[in-house]
Formats: structure tokens, C-alpha cells, sequence
């Protein structure tokens, strides 16, 4: 069996010695520890027994010789199937990783977190094209039934409804004589056996609001 790596060596012996129990720590079961205190573990565990390399430096060696985060509120915990409490003898199986297997294992990382962010974008626009569609339900029933009582309307109070065509022809043509003969169009084919008169039209101030 191959010797101990000096970086897990020294992280075994650290778990093993309690004297930083308060700052990390095997688990219960002893298949993984924690860094209780993330701030405290730099500065003293870090600076003591790892030659004082930066905290960003410690995390790329553990994922490098291959263990695995598991993230809390305020911990870390990792864990390795070769590194476990009382089997100092197994932990010459924990090897660095060759350049091309990190990469890859990088590069698999990577991928996962796009293939997660590309469901969750399907959900959404499943959820947007569902929302889009009740919108244009609702719009349709509501645009029928505007159009029914319209005509409901229309056919129940015929002299009622050219009456408030009058007033509005009249405001039209009376506001702005050539836009009104291009708007009024559609309400002077409503109107046409009832002709206005040119002095019959109305300007804003000359509008019966009783």
C-alpha cells in the first residue's frame, strides 16, 4: 500500500489529536468531519499544522484528492471512503487526482449545474405559456360577453342607442370638422336616414350632459 500523503496525513492527525475539537471534528459515525468554525479553522488550524496556506487553497486540495462537501448552516462537512476514523493504515488510497479526471469531474460539474438551470427555465416557461393562456380565456369570454350585451343592448333600445350615437357624431364633427368626417364614418352609416344637419353639430362647451 502506497504512503499516506503529508497533507492527509496531517488532517488525520489533527481529527485524531482533539486538541482542535472545538473548530473540526470527525462526525458520529466517524465516516467524515466538520468545520464547525470556518473563521477560527483558517486562522488557527490552517496557520499550525497546513503551513499557513490559504483557506482556498485547503478546498481545492480536498477536491482534488477526491472528497466530498456537503454544506450546513455555517459547516462543512466532508467525507471519503478511504479516510475514515481508525483506519490510518487506508489512507494511502487517498490519491490526488490525475489533471484529466479532475477536469473531468469539473467539467461533469459544470454540465449538471447547466442541465439543473435549463429544467428550471422549462418550468418557468411552461409556467408563462399556461399563465399566457388562461389570460387569453379569460379575454375571450370577457370580449363575448361585452359583444353580447352590445347587441343585447342594441336590439332592446334601438332609439336609445342611435340617440347616444347622435350625441357622439355630433361631438366628433363639431371638435374638428375634417378628422370628424373621416372618424364619423363608420357612425354616419348608422345614422344615414337620419341625417344631421351641419348647424345640428355640437363643440365640447355646446354638449347636453342632462
Amino acid at each position: 500500500m502506497s504512503k499516506a500523503n503529508k497533507f492527509i496525513a496531517t488532517l488525520y492527525q489533527v481529527l485524531e489529536s482533539n486538541e482542535y475539537f472545538n473548530y473540526v471534528s470527525w462526525t458520529n459515525n466517524g465516516t467524515s468531519f466538520t468545520i464547525h468554525k470556518l473563521d477560527e479553522f483558517q486562522k488557527i488550524v490552517i496557520k499550525d499544522c497546513f503551513n499557513s496556506i490559504s483557506i482556498q487553497s485547503f478546498y481545492r486540495q480536498m477536491c482534488l484528492y477526491g472528497f466530498r462537501l456537503r454544506k450546513k448552516k455555517g459547516l462543512k462537512e466532508y467525507s471519503h471512503p478511504n479516510f475514515i476514523q481508525g483506519r490510518f493504515k487506508e489512507l494511502g488510497l487517498v490519491q490526488r487526482k490525475r489533471k484529466n479526471q479532475a477536469i473531468s469531474d469539473e467539467l461533469i460539474k459544470v454540465s449538471n449545474s447547466l442541465k439543473d438551470q435549463l429544467q428550471k427555465l422549462k418550468e418557468q416557461q411552461y409556467s408563462f405559456l399556461y399563465q399566457l393562456k388562461a389570460q387569453y380565456e379569460i379575454h375571450k369570454i370577457l370580449s363575448n360577453k361585452i359583444k353580447s350585451l352590445l347587441s343585447q343592448f342594441e336590439n332592446q333600445y334601438p332609439e336609445f342607442w342611435k340617440q347616444q350615437m347622435r350625441i357622439i357624431l355630433k361631438l366628433i364633427v363639431g371638435c374638428k370638422p375634417f378628422y370628424g368626417v373621416q372618424t364619423s364614418a363608420p357612425l354616419y352609416e348608422i345614422l344615414k336616414d337620419d341625417l344631421l344637419q351641419q348647424n345640428d353639430f355640437y363643440s365640447p362647451k355646446q354638449l347636453p350632459f342632462q
